[in-house]
């Protein structure tokens, strides 16, 4: 690849880099890095395929596929295809695609294309998804393609585990919130029917037993209003999404 290539590649990684920077959102990670790629390569296609909750690859960014024509959905995919190719570059090239009849129920997408390169996105010892490029008549990737390509692979891997990890998280926290706010809710309601019950009883002729257990309850629901107040005070400190907090903010 000539001099110029070479230098378009590495402006196209430094796009990419700044770009997973802003995105805030692992969806719209993938977006944007698909958008860069388009804007400043040459390939006929690139797709970010990721796995979904149910163990099976979704297309999720994607240009150059035309999804209605070009994919013929399978029942089934044969995963170990991609963890038998791993190599410790990360990175697996098929020139001959059109005769891999196994790698094409995979990626049905790419049935059409000459060569295709596939690089795995590697997170924490975990295979997310796939990164794919094609040519539709192109024989070949140059070397410079592999090394750029593998780059990327590595870049957009790192960064779409962490949102990916980021996103669970708040998940998480966003659960938290809600089963904080639904107990306190109904805990206050069972305490103060228990004061109502109690306020009653107090004006009732009781013994000097039954009044015991009248004072015993009545400490029993100021300690339950208290745990109250201390649920309300998680609910307010977990009602703000989940932020680095370190460091100075740069002004907008």
């Amino acid at each position: 690849m000539d001099q110029s290539n070479s230098k378009k590649l590495i402006q196209c990684l430094n796009e990419i880099a700044k770009t997973l920077q802003v995105c805030n959102t692992s969806q719209k990670l993938m977006e944007e890095t698909i958008k860069v790629i388009q804007d400043c390569l040459f390939y006929d296609a690139v797709t970010i395929h990721i796995f979904n909750l149910e163990q099976k690859l979704q297309l999720r960014a994607n240009f150059g596929i035309n999804i209605q024509k070009e994919i013929e959905k399978t029942k089934t995919q044969d995963y170990d295809i991609i963890i038998d190719n791993l190599s410790e570059q990360k990175l697996f090239i098929y020139q001959n695609w059109t005769k891999r009849p196994k790698h094409n129920k995979l990626l049905p997408e790419f049935v059409k294309f000459k060569s295709v390169a596939i690089a795995p996105v590697i997170f924490k010892k975990n295979i997310l998804g796939l990164i794919t490029v094609g040519y539709r008549k192109k024989e070949k990737f140059s070397h410079d393609e592999m090394l750029f390509f593998e780059n990327i692979s590595i870049l957009v891997s790192t960064s779409i585990g962490n949102m990916i990890l980021q996103e669970n998280f708040q998940k998480r926290v966003n659960e938290l919130q809600d089963t904080i706010k639904h107990i306190r809710h109904d805990f206050a309601n069972d305490v103060q029917s228990i004061a109502l019950a109690l306020e009653l009883l107090s004006s009732a002729e009781l013994s000097e037993d039954q009044r015991k257990y009248i004072r015993i309850l009545n400490k029993a629901t100021d300690s339950s209003i208290t745990k109250i107040t201390e649920l309300k005070r998680l609910k307010i400190q977990h009602e703000q999404n989940v932020e680095i907090g370190i460091g100075l903010p740069i002004k907008d």
